[in-house]
């Protein structure tokens, strides 16, 4: 009796089959079955002592269509390994899920987990193209080698990011290895190893950004700008950047962040809402160190066969605010999470332009500062899950919440003030000293009236010592409030008061204004072109006293931003990534 056998079945036919017996991860529900229409099937079954055994490889050819649960496949030959549980297609691979597609010469899919690998593979995630010699996806995330990012679903666009290797680890980064940027085909920047992290708080970067900036300003006059992110562990991140200015010397600044509480890649709370599902997401769920899974929680291989529905665009909670600035007026739904953190800064030559005393440039020779924000109710909204509609969310925002703030540091500084005029070293003043203290308040977080209104506010108290006996001492109470039309559009006011005391040896530290109204207005002026206007009024002085424009341009996958800010002369140049 031979070793091994086949039976070839010549006619076209539908199989409908159950899903493969493996031992499920958790208890629920039965997979989805799964069907497959084929035109020719070859089945290898062993045969030994015993008899014919069960069949081991199923191989469909022509044209396959494999269907389950919301994913299909499609492929010219199809092979299905009972032992290995898994199916290897070749030929014009096309798998879809939902509106995401991955196409290449061959897959490989595991039936277990749902992880694949697809040589010389392109995946399309809305907004994302991804194309590599092998692609990957496990629990991990996503993994293509030898590949091709572009932020548009066409990769035609104006930028393009080729890498030896692309890692996307769902809502912590995307990591390129080997990096080449190009810009309308142009190679523009080279770099070994580039992270882009999702942050909120005090430092969120609400569109991640190619490493590469021009500015030019009073100060530094025309300056190219560099910068990274690098995580060194689970809670550790570490920043560095320069700038190459023409006037008054090299800028940079390199620090160190270690996060007790959250981390700032973890989004507010109350902003915590199902994104949209994409194969990415669903490869596996984030967790906490030593936080033990929920018997309930469905496997990663159902989350891949299963699109799960999200809320859509909210105009109010998905606003897109393009101010590049500090002003709470241009950032409406900005809070931090729940959170404290520790960093440490050496830095040379940070300018200072946003001060009515003049330009400034600032040293910290050694600086630790502690950040924090501590929600004092309703500190768990929804049970700790998301929001799986924009009204529940919505709803929680109708009802106040407060949040504890403290921003605390300690260091050396030394103090340039140029020379207003011409903003030069020619006519400085160097102050050096020690410095302690910060600032404490409680904020009220984003509070929603009506449908469109969103209202903020803080109360805090700032208290630095000079270790010379020089103290000062500034109480501050703010409001503001915004109208917001739809994601582009809004109208925003802010009244600050302030009440300083005391003494500061430096410029940076004092307040400039103790009564202070802004004013901003933002909305499209084109289809693809957004503008926003900010005004500072000095109400004691009864005149405006600085004033910025900011253009954004989105294109089709890159987003040129121009500002202007009176305060110092700045004029800066950014290139945000559309949707990445």
């Amino acid at each position: 009796m031979s070793a091994g056998g086949a039976i070839l079945f010549a006619a076209p036919g539908v199989a409908q089959t159950d899903a493969p017996q493996v031992v499920p991860p958790v208890t629920g529900d039965p997979l989805p079955p799964f069907k497959i229409y084929w035109q020719q099937i070859e089945s290898t079954v062993p045969v030994g002592e015993n008899g014919i055994g069960a069949p081991r490889l199923l191989t469909f050819s022509g044209d396959v269509l494999l269907e389950w649960g919301d994913v299909t496949l499609r492929a010219k030959r199809l092979v299905y390994d009972a032992e290995k549980a898994r199916f290897t297609g070749t030929g014009d691979i096309l798998l879809t899920r939902g509106i995401e597609t991955v196409t290449g010469d061959s897959i490989t899919f595991d039936t277990v987990t749902g992880a694949f690998a697809v040589e010389n593979g392109v995946v399309v995630s809305p907004p994302y193209t991804i194309a590599g010699k092998r692609v990957k996806r496990d629990a991990a995330g996503l993994r293509a080698e030898g590949a091709t990012l572009a932020p548009d679903v066409n990769a035609k666009g104006e930028l393009r990011l080729l890498a030896r290797e692309v890692n996307y680890v769902e809502g912590a980064y995307t990591e390129l290895k080997d990096v080449r940027v190009y810009v309308y085909g142009q190679r523009v920047l080279t770099l070994p190893r580039y992270r882009i992290l999702r942050r909120y708080g005090p430092r969120k970067s609400d569109i991640p950004a190619i490493p590469l900036r021009f500015k030019f300003t009073r100060i530094s006059g025309l300056a190219l700008g560099l910068g990274n992110t690098w995580t060194l562990t689970r809670n550790a991140t570490a920043d560095a950047a320069v700038f190459l200015p023409t006037k008054n010397g090299l800028q940079y600044a390199v620090s160190a962040t270690f996060n007790f509480i959250g981390s700032e890649t973890d989004a507010p709370p109350f902003l915590n809402r199902v994104k949209r599902d994409s194969m990415f997401n669903a490869a596996g769920v984030k967790r906490k160190k030593g936080e033990i899974p929920d018997p309930a929680e469905p496997s990663a291989l159902r989350r891949f066969l299963t699109v799960a529905p999200s809320p859509g665009i909210d105009p109010l909670l998905d606003f897109a605010p393009i101010l590049g600035t500090p002003e709470s007026v241009g950032n409406p739904l900005e809070q931090s999470p729940r959170f404290a953190s520790l960093t440490g800064t050496y830095s040379g030559k940070e300018e200072v332009g946003l001060k009515r005393q003049g330009n400034l440039l600032l040293d910290r020779r050694g600086e630790a500062r502690f950040l924090a924000t501590l929600p004092l109710n309703r500190t768990n909204p929804n049970n700790g899950k998301p929001f799986t509609t924009n009204e529940s969310l919505r709803e929680y925002l109708r009802s106040p919440r407060l949040a504890l703030i403290s921003d605390l540091s300690t260091g050396n500084y030394t103090e340039l003030r140029l020379s207003n005029a011409t903003g030069t070293q020619s006519d400085v003043s160097r102050t050096s000293a020690g410095r302690t203290g910060g600032e404490v308040g409680v904020a009220v977080l984003p509070l929603l009236l009506g449908k469109n209104v969103l209202v903020r506010g803080q109360t805090s108290y700032r208290l630095f010592d000079y270790g010379n006996g020089l103290t000062y001492r500034v109480p501050e109470l703010g409001v503001a409030a915004s109208y917001i039309f739809d994601r582009n559009t809004q109208i925003g006011g802010a009244l600050y008061r302030r009440e300083p005391t005391g003494q500061t040896p430096f410029f940076f530290d004092q307040i400039d204004t103790r009564s202070e109204a802004q004013g901003l207005v933002q909305g499209r002026v084109a289809s693809r072109v957004t503008a926003a206007f900010l005004v500072r009024y000095d109400i004691e002085q009864s005149r405006l006293f600085d004033y910025g424009v900011t253009i954004d341009y989105r294109g089709t996958s890159l987003a040129p931003r121009i500002g202007y800010r009176k305060l110092g002369g700045q004029f800066s140049v950014g290139f945000n990534l559309v949707g990445l």
